[in-house]
């Protein structure tokens, strides 16, 4: 919950001549109403906890009678000790401690799984929430394709610069209880990513400035007392990444091995030669927009400038692909600059090329998905 600090007082009001306006208490204003209107108006009930700025003034002699700051309840206490409040009544009160008086921000734990909509997920975030309760879990996505590593990949690097710095981790695993290593990465950015040891994390750490720092999973402590062969997400890498998220030192993770020797994959890049921009499809949208290696800088590198409306080639297949074939198309700013049903090339909005139908379906009409080779000229 929110910590909500008390109301703030008010004071009285003042007139116009200066004056402080006599505080009104509810039964009278509303004794001061037409009889009609009294009938109708709500009578404040005698339960209601009227805070003391609220409360009627007391009488003048009262007031007479006492210091005038010393009213029934201190104002800076109400019913929690001046020391409890987020700022102390007595900033410089030895008694306060920065550390302790200050909230500590819900931590974040970006998650991400080829799981589906059914249980998987579910259960893992139970897990996640039963060692950190005030965790802010955020769901990727857990409709990446089955087994699909590289897609989970792509959308697990496009993601992770737009959350807040956190833990996060992505199960995407057809390996799940072989030798593949379980593992949790520290980024430059300060995030760590936890998952297994297939080239799922790699692209998302190296999104976050690098890899300064790896571990294998090895301590018993942090997963599951009884840890299944099949389902690692809920027994190995939801537990590590609750307990990261609670500020427990990187260091417990199990033992640190070398960076270099975490998996890799063998994504599509792009090369330029003069006249020609050789690329490949690293993941289809649920569009069917195909999103290729490589961003305008690389298209202009090999074909000059490109501008709204310039004519392109795009050539599909390669050796053992059943041969080649070519497609004209523009290049387009925004999908609207196109008819509906028109092949475009175009800047996504993580700075890629990418391939799309306006109002259509892009992988379905050309034949093509992830992994790709794709080629593109001028016309």
């Amino acid at each position: 919950m929110p910590d909500v600090s008390p109301a703030d007082a008010h004071g009285d009001t003042p007139t116009e001549s200066g004056s402080a306006a006599p505080a009104t208490s509810p039964a009278t204003a509303v004794s001061a109403l037409p009889a009609d209107a009294r009938a109708a108006a709500p009578i404040a009930s005698a339960q209601v906890d009227v805070s003391p700025a609220e409360a009627p003034a007391p009488p003048a002699a009262a007031l007479g009678d006492a210091p005038a700051h010393t009213h029934d309840t201190p104002v800076h206490t109400h019913d929690t000790p001046a020391h409890l409040h987020d700022t102390p009544a007595h900033p410089h009160d030895p008694a306060h401690d920065p550390v302790r008086d200050t909230p500590r921000e819900r931590p974040v734990i970006g998650f991400l799984t080829d799981f589906g909509l059914d249980g998987p997920a579910a259960i893992c975030r139970g897990v996640m929430l039963g060692i950190v309760r005030d965790a802010q879990i955020v769901d990727i996505s857990h409709t990446v394709r089955k087994f699909a590593i590289g897609d989970g990949a792509y959308l697990l690097r496009a993601a992770v610069p737009w959350l807040p710095v956190g833990v996060h981790v992505a199960v995407v695993d057809p390996g799940v209880g072989t030798g593949r290593r379980p593992v949790a990465i520290r980024t430059a950015r300060g995030d760590v990513l936890v998952g297994p040891d297939n080239g799922l994390l790699l692209p998302a750490a190296e999104r976050l400035g690098g890899v300064v720092e790896a571990r294998q999973i090895t301590n018993p402590e942090w997963i599951l007392p009884e840890t299944s062969a099949t389902f690692h997400g809920r027994d190995v890498f939801a537990p590590v990444a609750a307990r990261l998220a609670t500020g427990a030192p990187f260091e417990a993770v199990g033992e640190p091995i070398d960076p270099a020797s975490l998996v890799r994959l063998d994504l599509p890049d792009a090369t330029t030669e003069p006249g020609r921009l050789s690329t490949g499809v690293t993941y289809v949208d649920s569009f069917g927009n195909l999103r290729l290696a490589g961003g305008l800088a690389d298209l202009e590198a090999a074909l000059g400038d490109i501008e709204p409306g310039t004519g392109l080639i795009l050539e599909l297949g390669g050796p053992g692909s059943g041969g080649r074939r070519w497609e004209h198309l523009r290049w387009r700013r925004t999908f609207g600059e196109a008819s509906a049903g028109e092949l475009l090339a175009y800047e996504d909005s993580a700075g890629n090329l990418a391939v799309a139908v306006s109002n259509g379906d892009a992988a379905a009409r050309l034949g093509v998905g992830t992994g790709a080779p794709i080629g593109i000229r001028r016309a």
